[in-house]
């Protein structure tokens, strides 16, 4: 009779740690899942940003050419205006010229 007592202790027992196992288990899997996406996730996210730093570097160089070409054209403006002032001077001498001329007569 003792014996049987010590089985059906050992079988709870048994059955216990076996029910633990089972649920410790099923957490495992659960967190395994957990880590396997976050680290899916990570990696989407790097080369998300690989990505961007490309982006990025591909803007920088097309915002210099931008700024580049825009001193230029600042450059040519700037001429062009002077220019514009000088034939403008000139247009006006060439009236006040002429209003003369056609004064004389």
């Amino acid at each position: 009779e003792h014996c049987q007592v010590i089985i059906k202790e050992i079988t709870e027992k048994l059955r216990l740690s076996e029910k633990s196992s089972m649920e410790l288990g099923a957490k495992l899997k659960e967190m395994t899942n957990l880590y396997e996406k976050a680290d899916r996730d990570n990696k989407a996210r790097a080369q998300d940003l690989v990505k961007m730093g490309n982006d990025m570097d591909r803007l920088k160089m097309a915002n210099e050419v931008l700024t580049r070409d825009k001193g230029k054209l600042e450059d040519e403006l700037k001429s062009l205006k002077m220019e514009f002032e000088s034939l403008k001077k000139r247009f006006a001498e060439m009236e006040r010229d002429n209003r003369k001329l056609s004064h004389e007569r």
